[in-house]
């Protein structure tokens, strides 16, 4: 039986625009979990070419571990992959783009009917003392994120014109992280047990990333809980679009939850990042996963080239 041929295609945190966990402890975990499974080769990512994406299109699928390249975004990466004729594991460019873009993702939650926080143009006197957030509208891994009172950020955002920003009420509650993957079937998608981040005691302003002050991270015990986190990290990937697999952070504010971040790409590192975490604690190896991937991705082609055929025209041959 014939292996298939699959590379492993990625950039270390140097390279990437937003200094991403990844290096080759992140890769050659990867490695080693698909190598009895699958032909693999392992790609190091070099300016976006034509020769580059012939090469990479030689393989049947390529595990996209780009989060971005220089002054190219994870989603730039996606497109070049997309035009490239690349048949890549992520979402593709719209998506991504979308997943990148916070004021498009809350517009669009807001339109389904999803708790998340709604950005504000300008600060009544009432909030001028309440905290607020400031957080750039594309951009990643919880940096330029500011927290004061709303008149001190309206301000900044006011000053500074050339970068955009969503500014929002800062809710003070617990925060949570779920991952989304594929099925094992491969026609839909289950989440993984839900993690929540923790601050320190006594600790009321904080987010995940340590910006705001040291956090670490346990696993949801409240079976409840983890059901609403789970169904609505569900909810959340379908209606943004993601294709395989994505992380979706939470806040519970008043016993209301809401939806900070979709990340459309999480980070794969075997000890710093909760994706694989997530996996291990719901005992899916690395080799499960992008075994489902890859049958999602097969699923995914076979519908493409159905609606390919039904656009075309048919000619019939006497």
């Amino acid at each position: 039986m014939n292996k298939k041929k699959i590379v492993i295609l990625f950039a270390e945190s140097e390279f990437t625009p937003w200094k991403e966990n990844i290096d080759f402890n992140t890769v050659q975990n990867i490695y080693n979990a698909l190598i009895p499974e699958y032909y693999v080769v392992v790609c190091h990512m070099v300016e976006p070419c034509i020769e580059l994406g012939e090469f990479l299109s030689e393989f049947e699928v390529v595990i996209n571990l780009c989060y971005g390249f220089k002054g190219y975004s994870q989603s730039d990466i996606a497109g070049w992959l997309d035009e490239s004729g690349v048949n890549h594991i992520s979402s593709n460019y719209k998506v991504q783009n979308l997943a990148q873009d916070k004021a498009s993702v809350e517009e669009i939650l807001l339109e389904c009917g999803i708790n998340t926080p709604v950005s504000e143009s300008e600060i009544s006197e009432e909030d001028a003392e309440s905290l607020y957030i400031l957080k750039p509208r594309f951009g990643g891994c919880h940096r330029d994120i500011q927290i004061d009172l709303g008149q001190n950020l309206a301000l900044i955002k006011e000053v500074d014109v050339h970068n955009d920003y969503c500014l929002q009420k800062f809710l003070l509650g617990r925060e949570f992280s779920v991952g989304v993957i594929v099925n094992s079937d491969g026609d839909g998608f289950e989440a993984l047990p839900p993690i929540e981040v923790l601050p320190t005691e006594g600790q009321g302003i904080f987010i995940a990333g340590n910006s705001f002050g040291a956090t670490r991270k346990v696993f949801v015990q409240d079976e409840d809980l983890i059901s609403k986190l789970k169904e609505l990290a569900i909810v959340v990937h379908w209606t943004v679009g993601l294709e395989y697999y994505s992380r979706i952070d939470f806040r519970m504010h008043n016993d209301i939850i809401y939806v900070l971040d979709v990340n459309a790409m999480p980070n794969m590192h075997p000890t710093k990042s909760v994706f694989p975490a997530m996996l291990e604690n719901e005992g899916i190896s690395l080799l499960e996963f992008y075994s489902r991937c890859i049958k999602r991705n097969m699923e995914i082609r076979e519908v493409d080239f159905k609606l390919q055929q039904e656009e075309e025209p048919t000619t019939l041959l006497n």
